[in-house]
């Protein structure tokens, strides 16, 4: 279970059975972007893009970037009467779907804020809502519902299962730009282009 500021996050049950490569070599993810590869095609995964907020030996969490729900933010929080009340409010994920969450970026802190890299931040608390709702707002403000969890070695394993393409941070591929283009985003910075990727990636036989 993680616990950042008041709201725990329970990653998803599975069979623990992944390798521990990451582990073992000291490396964690956190921070970075899971691009959805072509093996995930009809999954609620599909064509998405994650930004990884923790990654431990306990699990992983992490929220989708650009999944767009149907509401904007004053719909779900009629406080918010500033410009921030217009943004598309994300579909983060298939767990907690009516837990909000907000990604931020760092030239603003409130109570239970979470530093998830030097450009951005996670907040879940009251605290925001309180000081956004009618007042000064971050540069950059992404109103979330639901998330995403993994269990232990769970990532890890869809990871060497080529499921997922670990990329890079970008303060620009995370809060501007189309929604829909973000995965191709980021899949370039390393060079590949995700329309040449093979269907069959990730699949076993």
């Amino acid at each position: 279970m993680f616990n950042t500021g008041n709201h725990p996050y329970l990653a998803v049950p599975q069979k623990q059975t992944a390798k521990q490569f990451l582990m073992l070599d000291g490396q964690q993810l956190k921070g970075s972007f899971l691009v959805a590869m072509p093996s995930l095609s009809g999954d609620f995964f599909e064509q998405s893009i994650i930004l990884l907020i923790e990654h431990n030996k306990e699990g992983a969490f992490g929220l989708t970037i650009n999944k767009v729900s149907e509401y904007q933010l004053s719909d779900l929080i009629p406080q918010f009467t500033t410009k921030a009340g217009s943004e598309p409010v994300l579909v983060g994920g298939p767990v907690a779907v009516n837990q909000m969450f907000f990604l931020h970026s760092s030239d603003s802190i409130f109570a239970g804020t979470v530093a998830i890299n030097p450009h951005a931040n996670l907040t879940s608390t009251d605290d925001l809502i309180q000081q956004c709702a009618e007042g000064p707002n971050p540069e950059y403000l992404l109103p979330v519902l639901g998330y995403a969890g993994w269990a232990p070695n769970q990532l890890e394993d869809e990871i060497i299962r080529d499921a997922w393409l670990v990329t890079p941070f970008s303060q620009d591929i995370l809060f501007t730009g189309d929604a829909a283009g973000k995965p191709q985003r980021a899949a370039q910075q390393l060079g590949i282009d995700l329309n040449l990727v093979g269907q069959h990636s990730g699949r076993d036989g």
